[in-house]
């Protein structure tokens, strides 16, 4: 009987031990989830706030002088040579000879204008870093690679005649 006795209670503290450990597994899962839960609800706090201190950044600071000069007001090539470029201006080209872009700089600004080419026109975008301060399109005439260059409201142009 005393064998008996010793073998139940054996059960009873193997069966006690057992059922604590899926109690107290049960209770970090939930413990857990409830940081996991806290330190999101903070995470969001903070996104918030770290958001905040930026719009209030960016309304404190001024915004930069983004005035743009056109290029034939800032530079004056000359335009009679097959690639104008110098020590104001410096042109490329794309494979068909037409401009594709070129640098400049008017007063203490640098300029980039870079051209996109479809069938009838042009779009032309100019940057002052990476801000686009200009865009302007128009339609094109037809090209020719022997035309030279030329302006057309304030732009420079290889093998068009406006």
């Amino acid at each position: 009987m005393k064998r008996t006795l010793i073998a139940l209670l054996c059960i009873s503290a193997v069966m006690l031990t057992a059922c604590g450990d899926d109690s107290s597994s049960s209770s970090r899962s939930s413990a857990s989830s409830s940081k996991t839960t806290t330190a999101a609800a903070k995470t969001t706090k903070s996104t918030e706030a770290d958001d905040k201190t930026t719009t209030e950044k960016a309304e404190e600071t001024p915004p930069a002088d983004l005035s743009f000069v056109l290029p034939a007001d800032a530079v004056d090539p000359d335009l009679s040579k097959d690639d104008p470029s110098d020590d104001s201006i410096r042109f490329t080209y794309d494979s068909d000879g037409r401009v594709e872009s070129y640098k400049y700089d008017a007063g203490d600004k640098s300029f980039i204008v870079s051209y996109v080419y479809k069938e009838s026109d042009v779009q032309i975008y100019a940057y002052s870093g990476e801000i686009v301060v200009a865009y302007e399109k128009f339609s094109l005439p037809e090209f020719d690679p022997d035309g030279g260059f030329t302006t057309h409201e304030g732009f420079f142009f290889k093998g068009y005649k406006f």
